[in-house]
């Protein structure tokens, strides 16, 4: 099964004249760090899991010569939703070590690839794909008023997106509600919870008859300020 997204990480372009003497900028415990960074803070946009959306958004983050993060650009754009959450993302980088030219500190700039991918028990082939009554909208607002945010994880200020696989069957019940992503265990468990509260859905239909099929929900856990 593939993981909910993927992220890969291409440097393709460090420093503009790329002069010799020149060290890359480094994410704190390199690449594979900045991978694990990306799972943890990225939310796929709810809109492109409708639309059943995946692909690659490339952009530029831009570090300065003290290793900040000053700012963030589209390179390629291949669905709105996704190109603002590669964007947002990226903004949240912490401090890089900043590129060196020559033995002092200069600004630079890394080309991201971020690749979206859906797990493949979204895509299976339908007619209709599983609703729920009302849409996203109604579905949305059955998640704000039904999650209780764990008490522990607001102590601890704890945030995330837990992205929740379930079946609906013929008679749109759900069932097998499982962790696809797991964020923090405390949210996991609430965001099963409230996913298995759920019911109602119109099944989905494959050549005019109503089918099990497996359903992606992110649900998100956001502190206020």
């Amino acid at each position: 099964m593939k993981r909910f997204f993927t992220i890969t990480i291409v440097v393709l372009l460090a420093i503009a004249a790329m002069a010799q003497n020149v060290i890359l900028p480094q994410f704190p415990g390199g690449e594979e760090a900045m991978k694990q960074w990306i799972d943890t803070y990225m939310y796929y946009p709810h809109s492109a899991i409708e639309k059943g959306v995946e692909g690659r958004c490339t952009v530029v983050v831009y570090v300065t010569e003290t290793g900040a993060v000053d700012e963030v650009e589209r390179y390629s754009v291949i669905d709105p939703a996704l190109e603002q959450e590669a964007i947002r993302v990226c903004k949240t980088f912490p401090k890089f070590k900043p590129a060196m030219r020559n033995g002092k500190p200069v600004r630079s700039q890394l080309f991201v690839n971020v690749d979206f991918v859906l797990p493949e028990l979204y895509n299976a082939k339908a007619d209709y794909v599983p609703e729920y009554p009302g849409g996203l909208n109604a579905l949305m607002r059955f998640l704000y008023e039904n999650v209780n945010y764990p008490v522990d994880a607001v102590l601890k200020k704890i945030e995330g997106q837990s992205v929740i696989s379930f079946v609906v069957n013929i008679s749109g019940e759900v069932e097998d509600v499982k962790v696809l992503k797991s964020s923090h265990p405390l949210l996991d468990a609430e965001a099963v919870r409230v996913c298995g509260l759920l019911k109602g859905f119109n099944p989905a239909i494959v050549d005019g008859v109503p089918v099990k099929m497996s359903y992606v929900l992110p649900v998100n856990f956001k502190l206020g300020d």
